[in-house]
């Protein structure tokens, strides 16, 4: 964006991603077909199979237990086991089995909820609010990539209506009972999505943490981000012919010469299989990024320039008005808890019983209402909006690069890949109900304690 301010002086301003660098990256199944997959996407969610145990029940783990992630893991393992050790116990009496079926059948049982433990624990103690979430579809033909906007629940949603001309669902809903709101952010084709990320077609986990491939998948999230003190941007390479030696001297002398002496500052990764990508990073000097996005994608006419980096938390950025809406919400849910009248207020002066009462619900309001705040404070590390200012000189080679012989070779564009989902088409589908807060304070209260 491009703007001039009261003396007249050109200000090119650029919202940058500032990905967290504790943020966690999942790849999340929608059931082993993907059957599920547009349940996910319309719903703004994701779900598992926690094989009837209750959220109660694993967020009830004592604090012991707690203190070590093996001696969770083990408690995660134990309960699925006794759960299914019931069930198949029931099971085997209106069955009749030999000896020899009955121990396989029970070998596998307890295989396969030692494996779906594994899977709820990261669901529900691994997951984060702000990790981003990859959900492939059908034989990876496509990709969801979202940002878990809640902690885990259990409660029922609102399915979206959408009915084919016998009044049935177009679309299967997923009968899990754990979930995550999710704001989804893109759908991505499987010929953009990286290929260092290939191997997960062929995985067969539900579940699995894909955070040391994180970076791998940051440029298709979106095209300018900080990431662990790093700026970097993504520059798509759209020809499909072979690109000479001759032009990547080319395009370096480019860069030479919008960069000048900084073009040391300046690292590239190239991932060309033509159509690929050219990934610029820098350590420190985050205004050369739009300098050369300026150059090659704009048209620069003026040495003298300001570069304005608003650096935005994830939901600041997928969001433009969720913050707004976020906090228009939390404001009214704070008026009806303090919505005390007069007369309530004098009553606490006596000792009656009916006072003793008041106290008691007022006391617990306040509890509850702390909780949420800090819950939306945690929430709003996401909302971040940092704004970093930088005057720059451009060279007068800098200014009169000629981007055409570039656009020939490389076909050079900065596109963000794959289709945007519009934050405006899931609002309303992105908060869990109210009687979802008892359960989230509690996974808030045992994180605090860990």
């Amino acid at each position: 964006m491009v703007s001039k301010d009261k003396n007249g002086k050109i200000n090119y301003e650029y919202d940058i991603l500032d990905i967290p660098s504790d943020t966690k990256y999942w790849f999340v199944r929608a059931n082993s077909r993907a059957e599920y997959y547009d349940d996910f996407k319309l719903n703004n969610y994701i779900a598992v199979d926690a094989n009837s145990i209750l959220l109660s029940t694993l967020l009830d783990i004592p604090q012991t237990l707690r203190s070590s992630n093996d001696a969770l893991r083990d408690r995660y393992k134990q309960l699925f086991q006794e759960n299914a050790l019931e069930r198949f116990n029931k099971r085997i009496q209106s069955e009749k089995m030999s000896d020899k079926t009955r121990k396989k059948e029970q070998a596998s049982e307890l295989k396969r909820s030692a494996y779906r433990s594994g899977i709820v624990y990261h669901f529900v103690e691994d997951m984060n609010i702000g990790d981003f979430i990859v959900v492939p579809y059908n034989r990876a033909k496509k990709f969801l990539i979202g940002t878990i906007v809640s902690n885990c629940f259990e409660n029922e949603i609102d399915h979206i209506e959408d009915l084919d001309e016998n009044g049935e669902s177009n679309y299967a809903i997923s009968p899990f009972k754990l979930k995550r709101r999710v704001l989804w952010i893109k759908e991505l084709p499987k010929n953009k999505f990286p290929d260092k990320l290939s191997w997960i077609e062929s995985a067969h986990q539900s579940i699995f943490n894909i955070t040391k491939y994180g970076n791998e998948l940051n440029p298709y999230i979106a095209p300018i981000y900080r990431y662990k003190e790093k700026t970097y941007a993504r520059i798509g390479v759209n020809t499909k012919d072979k690109i000479s030696s001759s032009s990547w001297l080319e395009y370096q002398l480019t860069l030479k010469e919008i960069l000048g002496d900084d073009l040391d500052k300046v690292f590239q990764k190239q991932y060309v299989q033509s159509p690929g990508q050219i990934i610029l990073f820098v350590e420190q000097h985050w205004w050369l990024i739009p300098i050369i996005w300026s150059c090659l994608f704009g048209d620069v006419k003026y040495s003298n320039m300001g570069f304005e980096g608003r650096f935005q938390g994830l939901f600041k950025y997928f969001s433009k008005d969720g913050k707004r809406e976020r906090k228009l919400d939390l404001e009214e849910k704070q008026a009806r808890i303090n919505n005390m009248n007069a007369d309530s207020v004098n009553k606490l002066n006596s000792n009656s019983e009916e006072s003793i009462k008041l106290k008691d619900k007022i006391i617990k309001s306040i509890s509850n209402s702390m909780d949420k705040d800090e819950k939306t404070k945690k929430i709003n590390k996401r909302f971040t909006n940092k704004v970093e200012k930088k005057n720059i000189n451009i060279s007068e080679d800098a200014q009169n690069v000629d981007k055409n012989k570039l656009q020939k070779d490389f076909k050079l564009s900065n596109e963000n890949p794959g289709v945007s989902i519009q934050f405006e088409s899931q609002k309303d589908n992105l908060i869990p109900s109210e009687d979802v807060s008892e359960q989230e304070v509690k996974k808030e209260e045992k994180g605090s304690e860990k």
